[in-house]
């Protein structure tokens, strides 16, 4: 959630190498980044305690965004994760997968090799 105030931060205290924040398309990537991720928390969200967490962990994250969303997360993924909310992720993944591709990828800003410390 703080990643670009930490990177910010980050950029001042060491400018060398660049993290590239300012880069023009970067803000259009964050928020359709997030866009994205909101539209498919329904599906994902209710898997974590499930699926990748001990009972103690399970317990917390369950509770937390119970709070957080004002329902258990099992009926957060029954009533929001629907085929609809598929539809609306797609334009954006799109999207997002057009400016990957704009500098060859495999990042946003092309190549890892361009990016390597001296």
């Amino acid at each position: 959630m703080d990643s670009l105030p930490i990177a910010s931060t980050l950029e001042v205290a060491y400018p060398t190498p660049s993290l590239h924040l300012d880069w023009d398309k970067l803000r259009d990537v964050i928020e359709k980044t997030g866009q994205l991720s909101e539209i498919t928390t329904p599906w994902w969200k209710a898997k974590v305690p499930r699926n990748l967490l001990l009972p103690r962990s399970a317990e917390y994250f369950s509770r937390t965004r119970h709070q957080r969303y004002g329902l258990p997360l099992e009926q957060l993924e029954q009533e929001h994760g629907t085929g609809e909310r598929w539809g609306e992720a797609k334009p954006i993944a799109v999207a997002l997968g057009t400016l990957l591709r704009e500098n060859g990828g495999p990042y946003y800003r092309g190549s890892s090799r361009e990016y390597k410390c001296a």
